[in-house]
């Protein structure tokens, strides 16, 4: 997730359970957002976002 851009996404499909806490936690960590959808009983899809900087550059 390093070379992502602001703005790029990532999509992340996983039949894993534990995935979308795992991957939240990861994410936030990093500075980025992050999508969660049970698209189907047991997959997921995360779509990670790198996050634009704010135009007052905060």
């Amino acid at each position: 997730m390093n070379g992502m851009r602001p703005g790029d996404q990532v999509l992340l499909v996983s039949d894993h359970s534990c995935a979308p806490l795992n991957v939240r936690d990861v994410v936030e960590e990093m500075g980025c957002s992050v999508k969660i959808e049970e698209v189907i009983p047991g997959v997921f899809e995360m779509v990670i976002s790198k996050s634009s900087p704010s135009p007052d550059g905060a």
